[in-house]
C-alpha cells in the first residue's frame, strides 16, 4: 500500500499521543484521564525474529569494506549492517523525540 501523505511515512513525523484509557468509575464518568501517553508503531511488535524489509544498495567500494570487516571479524555482514542501522535508528528517534 502507497500513500502520498508524508505524516503517514515513518520517521517523518512524531508519534501520535493518544489519552490514556479510564482506571476507575470516575475517570470513566469524567471521560477518562488527563495525562497523555505516548504510542509508537513499533509498540508490542515482536523484536526477536528479523524479517526482510528491503534489499540494501552499496557502492562497490562500501560493499568491499563490509564484506573485509566480516571477513576479518567474528561478525557477519549482517550482523555489522543490523547493529550500525540500529544505533544510526536510536539517534535520530531520540532528536525527534526532543523535539
Amino acid at each position: 500500500m502507497t500513500t502520498s501523505d508524508p505524516s503517514k511515512k515513518a520517521g517523518f513525523s512524531k508519534p501520535p499521543r493518544t489519552t490514556a484509557p479510564p482506571t476507575t468509575p470516575e475517570e470513566f464518568v469524567a471521560g477518562g484521564v488527563s495525562e497523555e501517553v505516548q504510542t509508537f508503531p513499533w509498540d508490542g511488535l515482536n523484536n526477536k525474529r528479523a524479517i526482510p524489509l528491503f534489499n540494501l544498495r552499496l557502492t562497490e567500494y562500501k560493499a568491499a569494506r563490509l564484506k573485509y570487516a566480516s571477513d576479518n571479524s567474528e561478525f557477519s555482514m549482517h550482523q555489522i549492517v543490523a547493529d550500525a542501522t540500529e544505533r544510526a535508528v536510536n539517534e535520530i528517534i531520540e532528536k525527534l523525540l526532543k523535539e
